[in-house]
């Protein structure tokens, strides 16, 4: 049965992220779409919080952009289109990016201290809570996935 589990959750993460289906916390681009970006990363694995491991969402490229004067997280698939992630907050440690599509969500959350690494965090059977102009999972994070510098 965790078997059956993981191969299920594998494929929620090897989705685009958010450029499929109907999304929410930000904007579906498409290829010719072009920001400033600020930092690039890949998501190589994530670890399961039930124990174990998965491929993070191949072919895909996160990065931090500048889209007029807000910020957003811009998850680029090979052909160059894409979701970017403008629902964001901000706490003393970190910048969160939190865009979601029907019951999974994606936290990407940004540290303000250079020395500690992003991480992609993974939700699925979705719970939010609006706080303002903000939606926040609010259910367990399922998966925790290393964000890797990429060129």
């Amino acid at each position: 049965m965790r078997y059956a589990v993981a191969a299920i959750f594998s494929l929620s993460l090897l989705s685009s992220g958010c450029a499929s289906w109907f999304m929410n916390g930000g904007k579906l681009v498409d290829k010719g779409y072009a920001p400033t970006a600020k930092a690039s990363w890949s998501v190589p694995t994530c670890s399961l919080t039930t124990g174990g491991a998965v491929n993070g969402p191949a072919g895909i490229r996160f990065l931090l952009v500048q889209d007029g004067p807000d910020e957003g997280i811009f998850e680029r698939s090979m052909d160059g289109s894409g979701s970017l992630i403008t629902n964001k907050w901000s706490d003393e440690a970190a910048d969160h990016y939190f865009g979601w599509v029907q019951s999974t969500g994606w936290e990407y959350v940004i540290p303000k201290d250079p020395a500690r690494h992003p991480m992609r965090l993974v939700y699925t059977g979705l719970r939010t809570t609006k706080e303002g102009q903000v939606t926040k999972p609010a259910s367990p994070v399922v998966a925790t996935c290393a964000m890797v510098a990429a060129n």
